[in-house]
């Protein structure tokens, strides 16, 4: 049996090397998740392309119905035609349209069948192709037969986490998440693209890359196309690696913009005197599309950084004689508290100020996870203590505006609350997460599209990440 292994033209990790072959030596759907841009459409073409085999691709839409993918009868146009005397009215057959699963049955090669961006479509429409995804055939009633798969497609079935998709269907697919690259991959992948491409002028391009997905307050954070796009700007617009770094360098000196693509970009110009009319180019020559600014205030430009981050104490425990607010961390919350303290520097979470409760389990919690941030600037704050949802809201809106990202740690129930309070919109997972537990050492991440912490009120906020150790795969939430 023939196996994926990636293609010249596609950087595919171990973990997801090993998904697709297990979903196709399974025989089951491949459902992949992660955000958009992180090449999931593109896996299904590459596994196509390495396997030699045909590709039918079914692009869902919002209006896309589960009985489109089977057939359609078109009971209209034979109406019609009767009326006109048509002598193709006696066939049925001449008026269904087979839909894209009925072509991936009838292929005479095992065809790799795309599914994408499922969760654009009504909740109901995942539920109405159990049956057959499981059996791999369906009836006609219009003709009464049953068309089977001739040979078993290998399906790939793509999720932007849009919508929550229903567990039945989510139980009958093999499930892997495309973790975004880390800076190793990227560069594999640039190389990919861009072969022989000199490893300074990569190695800016995706410093500025990954300074701008830390920007919060970002709606769409850039893609792996991105630093390709910048790549290919630059070198269509004849910038050097050399001009590049300076124009990085300048972003050091405006701390408030120094994220963003443009003012890299236009630095880098400056720095080499680079002149679209004397040199008769432009960016649209070099077959870019200008760069706009990322994240900027539609109405004052100024950069949107407001970022806060709700945790929840780590586990806790309750031994005999101690008040509530010396109630120590159990081990379990311990390690509990190591493992968010982890995902936020691997995640590049540090806040730019933390405001601890005093109580001794919150204390505990950010004595594990400060020393794995580095250095942040820490306030205790008594009121956070058993603090209502108003009294938590009144203490990020005092906050001063030079703040970024804000960390508060404390307790259950005024951070749910306050959470629920403050989301507007955002990830629907995490969102459906949240509104079931809160759990100890949980995490919130939620964004604000705001100029100050003054501004900050109910449904103003998006939640871009709700995590918790069950999520991160550290045994149970308590």
């Amino acid at each position: 049996m023939a196996r994926f292994a990636g293609t010249e033209s596609y950087v595919a990790t171990e973990d997801l090397t090993v998904a697709v072959n297990a979903a196709i030596t399974l025989e089951r759907p491949l459902l992949v998740k992660g955000e958009p841009g992180t090449g999931k459409s593109v896996l299904a073409e590459e596994i196509a392309r390495s396997l030699n085999a045909p590709l039918i691709t079914w692009h869902i839409k919002s209006t896309t119905k589960a009985q489109q993918g089977l057939y359609e009868y078109d009971a209209v146009s034979r109406l019609r035609d009767s009326q006109l005397g048509d002598p193709r009215v006696s066939d049925i057959r001449n008026y269904i349209k087979r839909g894209k699963l009925w072509e991936a049955f009838a292929s005479d090669e095992r065809p790799v069948l795309l599914i994408d961006e499922i969760d654009k479509a009504d909740i109901e429409f995942p539920n109405d192709l159990l049956l057959e995804l499981d059996r791999m055939e369906f009836f006609v009633y219009e003709t009464g037969e049953t068309v089977k798969a001739a040979r078993r497609p290998i399906v790939i079935i793509t999720s932007n986490n849009e919508k929550e998709l229903p567990d039945a269907f989510l139980r009958r697919c093999f499930f892997h998440y495309i973790k975004f690259p880390d800076a190793e991959t990227m560069a594999r992948i640039v190389e990919v693209h861009y072969p022989g491409i000199k490893h300074r002028m990569v190695e800016e391009a995706l410093k500025i890359f990954f300074d701008v997905r830390e920007v919060p307050g970002l709606r769409k954070k850039p893609s792996t196309s991105e630093p390709q796009d910048l790549l290919r700007c630059a070198r269509g617009a004849g910038l050097k690696e050399k001009a590049l770094h300076v124009g990085v360098a300048r972003l050091a000196q405006a701390p408030a913009l120094r994220r963003h693509w443009t003012r890299a970009v236009a630095g880098a110009r400056h720095a080499q005197a680079y002149s679209a009319a004397a040199r008769g180019t432009s960016e649209e020559r070099a077959g870019c599309e200008p760069v706009r600014e990322a994240g900027l205030h539609r109405s004052t430009g100024r950069t949107l950084m407001l970022r806060l981050l709700l945790l929840r104490h780590a586990k806790s425990g309750w031994p005999p004689g101690i008040l509530d607010v010396d109630r120590p961390l159990a081990k379990r919350g311990q390690e509990a508290a190591l493992v968010i303290g982890d995902y936020l520097k691997r995640e590049r979470l540090a806040p730019d100020l933390a405001i601890v409760s005093p109580a001794r389990r919150t204390q505990e919690t950010w004595e594990r996870v400060q020393p794995i941030l580095g250095e942040v600037q820490m306030r205790p704050d008594g009121r956070i203590y058993e603090a209502p949802v108003g009294r938590l809201l009144e203490i990020v809106r005092e906050v001063e505006p030079r703040i970024g990202t804000l960390l508060l740690v404390g307790h259950n129930p005024g951070f749910e609350e306050l959470a629920k309070l403050l989301i507007g919109e955002g990830d629907m997972d995490s969102i459906l997460r949240l509104g079931q537990k809160y759990p100890s050492a949980g995490l919130a991440v939620i964004d604000f599209e705001l100029e100050s912490w003054g501004d900050v009120a109910k449904k103003t906020g998006r939640l871009e990440r709700f995590v918790t150790p069950k999520f991160l795969g550290n045994g149970e939430d308590d």
